[in-house]
């Protein structure tokens, strides 16, 4: 497997939840649709315009992320030298990095 720091726990985990309702939604469509919307319509219900900020900070916030640069990259324009503060340790130093750009 990929080597990260991710949780096996926690992966698998949400990975069998997200599989369950999407088997479920697949399964029946039209009971799952009546779930959701009434879900929706009682946390909207009960959280009003909060909810309404909250979705589209999150949404903007993720938007932001993808397009900004990565971290320690630069523009691309420059390759940072090796002994760069903010390139130490970085994938993105790499030439093969670069080249894949």
């Amino acid at each position: 497997m990929l080597r990260s720091r991710m949780n096996p726990r926690v992966f698998w985990g949400a990975s069998l939840i997200i599989g369950a309702l999407l088997a479920v939604a697949v399964a029946a469509p039209g009971a799952s649709d009546r779930v959701f919307q009434a879900a929706q319509a009682r946390v909207i219900g009960a959280f009003g315009w909060f909810y309404i900020a909250a979705v589209a900070g999150f949404l903007l916030t993720v938007i932001a992320l993808a397009l900004a640069p990565p971290a320690g990259c630069g523009s691309g324009r420059t390759t940072p030298s090796r002994t760069s503060r903010g390139c130490r340790g970085s994938p993105c130093c790499s030439p093969r990095a670069w080249a894949s750009a």
